[in-house]
């Protein structure tokens, strides 16, 4: 295949991802399933990454929108805050985007972004799986030492989950 018809299916294939991207926050938006929070910083990201091709951080959507306020769960004192958004209340409403709603935001070192090219989808999803696991053999290393330290053995206490897993 030549170097034209592989950059031809490549932009192929990103235009099918962002039209497809469009149509379904346009399909949630008619739905009116989002959240006016959820709505703004939608807003902010098809701003920043559709129309002018860059990403968004945490602290730029927190400055563009103040009145997000804070996590409602561990930051729910907004009075001491200054009724200023938190930076954890805009990563909680981009994780309901996300989980909720199926909206494509990825992000990397530069910010939050929606997903426009195979290249990208393809990144994050690779840097997702490699954070997964490296959790996941932290948390197994950490629980098999506590057990160990512990003696959940002679505690009667045993996870089949864990236990089934080679080191």
């Amino acid at each position: 295949m030549s170097t034209t018809t592989t950059d031809t299916t490549d932009t192929a294939i990103a235009d099918a991802i962002l039209a497809r991207a469009r149509a379904h926050i346009a399909e949630v938006r008619r739905g009116g399933r989002l959240t006016k929070a959820q709505n703004s910083v939608l807003m902010l990201l098809e701003e920043r990454t559709l129309v002018q091709g860059g990403r968004i951080t945490q602290l730029e959507i927190a400055a563009s929108a103040p009145w997000l306020g804070c996590h409602p769960k561990y930051e729910a004192d907004i009075v001491k805050n200054g009724y200023e958004t938190s930076i954890r209340r805009v990563r909680h409403i981009v994780r309901e985007l996300r989980m909720i709603h199926h909206i494509p935001v990825l992000s990397d070192r530069k910010g939050f972004f929606l997903a426009a090219t195979p290249a990208e989808s393809a990144s994050f999803l690779r840097k997702m799986e490699s954070s997964a696991r490296a959790v996941a053999r932290t948390t197994l290393a950490t629980y098999r030492r506590m057990s160990t330290i512990l003696g959940g053995d002679l505690l009667g206490i045993k996870s089949d989950y864990f236990d089934s897993i080679k080191p």
